[in-house]
């Protein structure tokens, strides 16, 4: 189903439909830049049953070892990693950012893997919950995150400069007076 006719019959727009396409909302695949999307997919989500009603959550900006990683609903972190697709930070935090995840390949017996769960938690009603790296090579649409990274950058900088000021010298350097 094309997102001309899920627009109709779900009576929205057809924006909508492509954001719901593109945060996993509803099942869709992207074929020749278009979105093909899974006619059930869109009725249980326009028509959801007590049983089947989940809480949708966004994706959100966490830390993981220091690292900026993005949570979120198992199977939109999964599929933005396999299909190199971004995502849009909709927590409290860099509200609006569009961030990539970053994913490792690795080989075994001519198979690959991808490692790149940081975390993963299960959520009462939402389910798994998934928490992945971003990719911080391509910040180019998440100024927030931009600014935050950068930042943090230059704290570090600042710590290790005050380091390296207050640093004895050693017996080797030749420099203090001990080596001298």
């Amino acid at each position: 189903m094309t997102t001309t006719t899920a627009a109709t019959q779900a009576n929205r727009t057809a924006g909508t439909i492509r954001r719901w396409c593109r945060t996993g909302v509803i099942t869709a695949t992207k074929t020749a830049g278009r979105w093909v999307i899974d006619a059930a997919s869109l009725l249980r989500h326009i028509h959801p049953t007590k049983k089947e009603t989940k809480v949708s959550l966004p994706i959100v900006l966490n830390t993981h070892a220091g690292v900026p990683v993005a949570g979120g609903p198992a199977d939109q972190i999964l599929a933005a990693i396999r299909d190199d697709t971004p995502l849009t930070i909709g927590g409290r935090e860099c509200t609006g950012d569009v961030v990539w995840l970053r994913g490792r390949q690795t080989w075994v017996d001519d198979a690959i893997t991808l490692e790149y769960i940081a975390r993963t938690i299960e959520h009462p009603q939402a389910g798994t919950i998934h928490y992945a790296w971003i990719d911080l090579d391509r910040l180019d649409q998440a100024p927030g995150l931009a600014a935050k990274v950068a930042e943090a950058d230059r704290e570090y900088d600042r710590v290790m400069a005050r380091a390296a000021a207050s640093t004895p010298s050693c017996d080797y350097c030749g420099d203090c007076p001990e080596c001298i």
